[in-house]
């Protein structure tokens, strides 16, 4: 079993994975007109001149329309670190519906969890039309404080 799985992971092409994000993006707004989607990709340093991906925001028009109608103001935040050869954090904002149901409102995927990456996000997730909305914003805010100077 380890060799077959030792096989399978040498098979998988990560970095082509990466490379298709652009495509993801488009075929999401294809698929779902309205949806915003934002890449940041960082230029390597060695002679490849390949991009590397950094980070990438999500938020469908449907997440954003159910939240500004029918949650309550309230918004929880929280990120997640990713195990393996590519780490990684995600990141999440989830809400309370009419039915006190978790209601995700928008999800990203960034480098590392610190003030910028959750800079990143919040100016992206509370965005126009969200904004002008009193909210109730939790945090764990265990490591990064992200509230100073906001």
């Amino acid at each position: 079993m380890y060799r077959a799985k030792q096989i399978s992971l040498d098979e998988i092409n990560h970095a082509r994975c990466y490379s298709s994000l652009t495509q993801y993006a488009r075929l999401i707004r294809l698929s779902s007109p309205g949806t915003f989607v934002k890449i940041e990709l960082n230029e390597r340093n060695d002679e490849s001149q390949l991009l590397v991906f950094k980070r990438i925001f999500v938020c469908f028009p449907a997440m954003k329309i159910g939240f500004l109608k029918g949650c309550m103001p309230y918004l929880g935040l929280d990120g997640c670190h990713l195990k393996g050869p590519y780490g990684g954090v995600p990141l999440l904002a989830v809400s309370c519906d009419g039915n006190n149901c978790l209601f995700y409102v928008a999800y990203a995927t960034v480098e590392v969890e610190n003030k910028s990456c959750w800079r990143f996000y919040l100016h992206l997730c509370l965005g126009e039309g969200i904004h002008n909305t009193p909210l109730v914003i939790m945090s764990d805010q265990t490591k990064v404080p992200i509230w100073e100077n906001f």
